[in-house]
């Protein structure tokens, strides 16, 4: 049998129920679905790849919230690292639990460390915004 045989024994009123069958009422559902769960796919995706990063549970990471915390962040957050290394505390969070503290980290730093004068009024800022 060939092909012109096979198609000449399709008749209308099968190609009808066919379409019939492809066009009822259940046929729409299905297509706004399939768009419904395209957008909660993309939708997934991206708060997976967009999500907050977790803390770090770390010396440096807790200076860094701390610093956050009261909005000390860019060159003032790593001027207070710098400072927290050159004075070698163990826990760098400590530079900002009292006033007394952190004059004394800033006076061990400054003999290993030349402060400028940009430094100098970043340090002065700090002691405004956190003990004052």
């Amino acid at each position: 049998m060939n092909i012109v045989g096979i198609l000449a024994e399709v008749s209308l009123a099968d190609v009808g129920e066919f379409n019939e069958v492809a066009a009822s009422p259940e046929s729409g559902r299905w297509l706004l679905l399939i768009p419904v769960v395209a957008l909660a796919l993309v939708y997934g995706i991206y708060r997976f790849f967009n999500r907050l990063p977790s803390a770090e549970n770390t010396p440096a990471g807790l200076l860094t919230e701390l610093c956050q915390a009261h909005c000390l962040t860019g060159s003032t957050g790593k001027l207070l690292h710098k400072i927290s290394r050159a004075a070698e505390l163990q826990q760098p969070a400590s530079l900002l639990m009292s006033a007394a503290g952190f004059e004394a980290a800033v006076a061990a730093a400054s003999r290993r460390i030349r402060f400028g004068k940009s430094e100098k009024k970043a340090i002065a800022l700090v002691r405004r915004c956190v003990f004052d």
